[in-house]
């Protein structure tokens, strides 16, 4: 009889702890908590997924838990590409010259120039701000839209992308950026 109360009580705090997670999340989905399992039900992907819920865990560290496997697996990414400088060494500067029949400058300009592969992942969003929250590895990034509603951005990611980059694209050109979120050990370390 205990067990069920302990149960029924973890169940309840889930379901509310639950709901305030929905709310920030980018992506739309409808959820059960049964005594078992987890039940997610991603609209946009026509998925069920199954959470074997795990009692000995508190709901704060099973809700990051279920908010990394919906990250890694179903969170918009925005892909985009910089041209990083960098210095080649002696012997990739040697084996492109000789590959290539280049001078020293040609192959130093060649190698010295690497495209650099960037991804974001849409992690939270705020209706009531119309705020974007991106990661890029552990770092955070505020974005507000600044030419429609967020709802209607997040529509367009939807139905007007096929492929990160072009998310990216529109990401880009509807936001502003605001401010980079800093985690109290980085603001100790920077002291």
């Amino acid at each position: 009889m205990i067990d069920n109360k302990l149960h029924e009580t973890y169940q309840k705090e889930l379901n509310k702890k639950l709901l305030s997670f929905k709310k920030r999340s980018p992506i739309y989905f409808e959820f059960v908590v049964t005594p078992v399992e987890l039940v997610l039900n991603l609209i946009r992907f026509n998925k069920v997924e199954y959470i074997k819920i795990d009692y000995k865990k508190d709901t704060r560290e099973f809700i990051s838990e279920v908010r990394d496997f919906l990250r890694f697996n179903y969170y918009p990414k925005l892909k985009k590409y910089e041209e990083e400088v960098v210095e080649p060494s002696t012997l990739e500067l040697s084996a492109y010259m000789d590959k290539n029949k280049a001078s020293f400058d040609e192959a130093f300009k060649k190698l010295s120039r690497v495209k650099k592969e960037i991804i974001y992942i849409i992690d939270k969003i705020s209706f009531k701000k119309n705020e974007i929250i991106v990661l890029n590895g552990n770092r955070q990034f505020v974005y507000e839209t600044k030419k429609m509603p967020l709802a209607i951005l997040l529509n367009k990611f939807i139905k007007n992308t096929s492929t990160e980059e072009e998310a990216f694209k529109i990401f880009n050109k509807n936001t502003v950026f605001k401010f980079e979120v800093i985690n109290e050990k980085e603001r100790m370390d920077n002291k």
